[in-house]
């Protein structure tokens, strides 16, 4: 069994404003919406989370994002119970098991 990506949470990037937007993943995903509803900053986030170094603030930040409140991107992983290679600090138990 492999760790799964479960969700991603983005707030303050992109054309995602404060209120944060939660997309849950399953198999199979597909983005669909009109201009600018965010289809872009998901996958910039997913790659930015990945890559945290590149973030640009000029080009990532989104321009309508209260000062002083940060820019969050959050990546929900199922982690199989006996998982090697995963610190300690990252698990916690959700009530539906070892996440």
């Amino acid at each position: 069994m492999r760790s799964k990506l479960v969700s991603i949470s983005v707030k303050n990037v992109g054309c995602i404003g404060s209120e944060t937007l939660t997309v849950k993943l399953d198999n199979i995903l597909c983005l669909v919406g009109a201009n600018n509803a965010g289809k872009t900053t998901i996958l910039r986030a997913y790659e930015l989370a990945h890559t945290p170094s590149s973030f640009d603030y000029a080009k990532d930040r989104c321009n309508w994002a209260p000062e002083g409140e940060a820019s969050e991107i959050q990546l929900d992983v199922h982690i199989p119970e006996g998982m090697g290679n995963v610190d300690e600090k990252w698990k916690f138990d959700d009530g539906n098991g070892l996440r």
